[in-house]
């Protein structure tokens, strides 16, 4: 996490988009996240997969690199802790994917647009 910082703070400081694909189970190394999106004036979305355990615990068998499972269990207790102040925690917007289903049919469009920066 202390490596990809300086990565997602350059990319905020000169406008790219920046995507953490992460589990930020963590609130605290979330807000450090949104602290970075704010200093440049830029808004934090989430995109939480808050699929059932059993799920998770089954696609991460197939993984080249599985964690154990009492890993998963923990992250996903505290993402289903926290899934209810995500937006006090400074998020913008707050999408929620609870099935299997949705989380493999979930897209993600970027429309070029006028810029949106939070505010100040």
């Amino acid at each position: 996490f202390n490596q990809l910082l300086p990565l997602v703070e350059a990319r905020i400081a000169e406008g790219t988009l920046t995507v953490v694909d992460a589990t930020n189970a963590d609130w605290m190394r979330r807000s450090e996240l949104i602290v970075r999106a704010r200093e440049h004036a830029r808004l934090a979305l989430a995109i939480v997969f808050a699929i059932p355990v059993e799920d998770s615990i089954a696609h991460n068998r197939a993984r080249e690199s599985p964690v154990p499972a009492a890993t998963i269990r923990r992250h996903a207790a505290a993402i289903e802790r926290d899934l209810d102040r995500l937006d006090l925690e400074g998020f913008a917007t707050v999408w929620v994917f609870r099935t299997s289903d949705q989380a493999a049919t979930a897209q993600v469009q970027i429309k070029k647009g006028p810029e949106i920066r939070a505010p100040r």
